[in-house]
């Protein structure tokens, strides 16, 4: 199955970090963040399609922690995109 890849290559962006608290914090986004969050992934995505990981294993089974790459991602993206210093 070939699949189209969405998320970036785990290791490109996530590197060694802390385990997640057992609740986060849920950060508060308004529609019009999320939409432009996305963008900027659609764009990054459209540029350099073979940076992403697929959401599927090789046995056309969904990814574990897919949501969790995707997450950590959207956040590095967020971060980019609203708190330059």
């Amino acid at each position: 199955m070939d699949n189209k890849n969405t998320v970036p290559n785990k290791p490109d962006y996530l590197g060694d970090r802390p385990e997640a608290p057992e609740k986060p914090a849920s950060p508060k986004y308004n529609l019009s963040v999320v939409e432009q969050i996305f963008n900027e992934w659609n764009k990054r995505y459209s540029k350099n399609p073979g940076d992403f990981s697929d959401p599927l294993d090789k046995d056309g089974k969904p990814i574990d922690d897919y949501g969790e790459s995707c997450a950590f991602y959207f956040q590095k993206i967020s971060d980019e995109l609203f708190n330059k210093d």
